[in-house]
């Protein structure tokens, strides 16, 4: 075992899922090395839902902050304005850390000195298994014009790998140094507040600070049904579409080296990419293709009208 002068936050943003909640706060409870702080952030319906938290972990630090869903960003700030440790951790109220998780994480920020934002590995979905350095860079946590974020978090590989951006089911910071930044963008709580996570990354990519995957720091995501059934499924949910749309451009716009150029090719090639891509699925569902070709146009027309939205956005 080392010795660690590090001290931790982990916060955890909830909504009407008291089962994984407490799932999850027992997964934190569980850790080899123990976090300094809890904190609960809850914007559930009602205060019932999470009654149990303040009896069961009543050394955990709960907060009740109702707020639209989709309203991610305010909900991490306002855990970030509480935390008073050396780092802040953030995982989805449906995500379980294994027993070593904040273990490594501490050990990796003694270990590097410019980290901005580090996180670990989700398991969902498939695993896979890179056979080089350069492999795994190509498959984890990436960010280009072309495809926004895209890449794999369930990647196994045995170093650490310098990425572009997290997934909020498991990322970490400096809480100084996201404070400086002020913290989550509020002009992303819209929709499911698509790219918040890849939003703040960025920006300290910017300032020359690291996004480090390390592999080892591994959740279990439970991948829980969303709040209120709403879908997220582009072409589909027109609400989703247009959100999905509207915060793609102001984080491209954001953290682009070419503005006005940025710009351009977002009303083009994005936009093509994104329209074959997205809303022409080749699909073995009948009952989806007929779906998806029936509400094509509308996403189509709500996927551009995102994309000029999230530009005047950038420019107000």
């Amino acid at each position: 075992m080392y010795e660690s002068n590090i001290t931790s936050t982990v916060c955890v943003i909830t909504n009407n899922r008291p089962k994984v909640l407490k799932s999850c706060l027992i997964a934190i409870s569980n850790q080899i090395i123990k976090p300094n702080d809890v904190i609960i952030i809850d914007s559930s319906d009602d205060l019932i839902y999470n009654s149990f938290v303040k009896i069961d972990f009543p050394d955990y630090k709960y907060f009740y902050e109702k707020h639209e869903l989709g309203s991610q960003p305010i909900l991490r700030n306002i855990a970030l304005s509480k935390c008073t440790t050396d780092i802040i951790c953030f995982i989805d109220d449906d995500a379980f850390p294994h027993e070593n998780w904040l273990q490594i994480i501490i050990k990796a920020f003694m270990e590097f000195d410019n980290i901005g934002s580090l996180g670990g590995r989700i398991i969902q979905g498939t695993t896979l298994y890179p056979k080089s350095h350069k492999d795994a860079l190509s498959l984890t946590g990436k960010y280009n014009l072309f495809k926004w974020a895209y890449g794999s978090y369930n990647v196994v590989y045995p170093n650490s790998i310098n990425i572009d951006a997290l997934q909020g089911t498991n990322m970490c910071f400096k809480t100084n140094l996201l404070k400086s930044i002020g913290g989550f963008d509020a002009k992303l709580a819209h929709g499911y507040a698509s790219f918040e996570d890849t939003d703040v990354c960025l920006t300290l990519k910017r300032m020359k600070f690291d996004t480090l995957y390390i592999p080892d720091a591994v959740v279990v995501h439970g991948l829980e049904p969303r709040a209120k059934g709403y879908s997220r499924d582009l072409g589909i949910d027109y609400n989703f579409t247009y959100s999905y749309a509207r915060n793609g451009s102001l984080v491209h716009l954001k953290n682009s080296k070419i503005k006005f150029l940025g710009i351009l090719i977002l009303f083009s090639i994005v936009l093509l990419i994104n329209a074959v891509r997205i809303f022409l699925p080749i699909v073995n569902n009948k009952r989806l293709v007929d779906i998806c070709n029936k509400n094509r146009i509308n996403s189509f027309k709500y996927f551009l009208k995102g994309i000029i939205d999230g530009t005047k956005l950038y420019f107000q």
